[in-house]
């Protein structure tokens, strides 16, 4: 009986004391893992293995996520973020340079993925389906 409760004791402890790092750890570049099957974008991105998206989070708790846009070209969607525990918040208040107006701006919030990884939709599909992204090494 002694044993259970000091075990119990010692779990409880170690579950408090773990303080998740994700804070220091998103700071950084973080790149796409596969192809995004969202209908905001056309067809032939879809269906493109060299589609990108990249997320740089700064230490000022902003960050820069440009996107392949399947034009040619990307476009670069800014805000801030928070972290809290494995979660964190996402607010994309800018595009391409130019502050998005207040209906339009975005917020979003997720988890940290086993694998380590963070699953975002995009920004064009908010509501479709999201795309993981790595640390860059």
């Amino acid at each position: 009986m002694r044993w259970s409760i000091l075990s119990a004791a010692i779990a409880l402890l170690c579950v408090a004391c773990h303080n998740p790092d994700l804070d220091q750890k998103i700071v950084g570049e973080w790149e796409s893992a596969g192809t995004p099957a969202s209908m905001a974008l056309p067809e032939n991105v879809r269906r493109s293995a060299s589609w990108s998206a990249a997320i740089e989070f700064k230490p000022d708790n902003t960050f820069a996520w440009t996107v392949d846009n399947g034009t040619g070209g990307n476009d670069l969607w800014t805000g801030t973020y928070s972290v809290v525990g494995y979660s964190f918040s996402i607010h994309v208040t800018g595009l391409n340079g130019k502050e998005l107006k207040p209906d339009e701006q975005l917020k979003y919030t997720v988890r940290q993925q086993a694998t380590g990884s963070i699953r975002l939709p995009l920004p064009q599909d908010w509501t479709g389906p999201s795309v993981d992204y790595f640390p860059k090494n």
